[in-house]
């Protein structure tokens, strides 16, 4: 759940919502394209951020395949409460 909709139950409103036909007033062309531009960029750097955090998790990982009526050993953390 996003910040935003944490605090106030919604979704943030976009711009480009309000604005769907565009406009005829310049400075409000510029501010749409900037925000886009800002929102493009801040999605880019979160896909990389989660592709890094995904890899660092993963360096750890094995993969393990058995079969039905196969013995394994578990180890399991204490539960603390």
């Amino acid at each position: 759940m996003p910040p935003f909709r944490a605090l106030y139950g919604r979704s943030p409103p976009s711009i480009a919502h309000y604005l769907s036909e565009g406009t005829d007033v310049a400075a409000v062309e510029d501010m749409i394209r900037v925000h886009n531009t800002i929102l493009s960029v801040a999605k880019s750097h979160l896909a990389r951020a989660r592709q890094r955090m995904k890899s660092q998790a993963d360096t750890h990982r094995q993969e393990y395949s058995f079969s039905a009526g196969d013995w394994v050993l578990l180890r399991l953390q204490p539960y603390r409460q």
